[in-house]
């Protein structure tokens, strides 16, 4: 599963933008895009809901 994770932050967020010049341009950018994944990102073998809702307990 982690690498389904990596491909697709890599795929949907990284690749967008400007290729970064060092770890410390590239730091932001990856946080950025695990965080829009984790609280943004409907998830479709989740049942179309973000992880937050899931490991919250949310309904719906």
């Amino acid at each position: 599963m982690p690498e389904r994770v990596n491909d697709i932050v890599k795929n949907e967020f990284l690749e967008t933008l400007p290729t970064p010049e060092n770890l410390l341009e590239a730091l932001p950018l990856v946080e950025h895009a695990v965080l829009v994944y984790n609280t943004l990102r409907p998830h479709p073998n989740l049942d179309i809901r973000i992880p937050g809702q899931v490991y919250r307990g949310d309904i719906g």
